[in-house]
């Protein structure tokens, strides 16, 4: 198993704007950039959609020769995937262990006579 990352970058796309002219309402598509939140949209995506275990998503900035970026950065285990019925089911036991247990609680008991 190893540890491996992947960065997605803000990618170009458009944003349609309408004007009011004197000659009538136009509507205009203006170069712009993904919003953090479509970006953290699509890196969500790509984790479903190859099912992996993820560590840790950071937000970095950083600057180039002539502007200021800001990027994600997922680091993830390479080579495991995620099995989604196993932890379902572990989850259905644990969730049946624990409404037993609260069961069998007596009201007065304390949170010390519980250790």
């Amino acid at each position: 198993m190893k540890i491996n990352f992947k960065d997605f970058h803000k990618q170009n796309t458009t944003v349609k704007k309408e004007l009011d002219t004197i000659f009538g309402r136009f509507e205009k598509e203006e170069p712009t950039k993904e919003t953090l939140s479509q970006l953290i949209e699509r890196v969500n995506e790509w984790v479903d959609e190859n099912n992996l275990k993820v560590l840790n998503m950071e937000t970095l900035y950083g600057k180039n020769s002539t502007h200021y970026i800001e990027f994600i950065r997922v680091w993830y285990y390479e080579g495991v995937k995620l099995e989604f019925e196993s932890m379902e089911t572990q989850t259905e036991v644990e969730t049946q262990s624990v409404s037993t247990q609260t069961e069998t609680i007596n009201p007065s008991t304390t949170i010390l006579d519980l250790f």
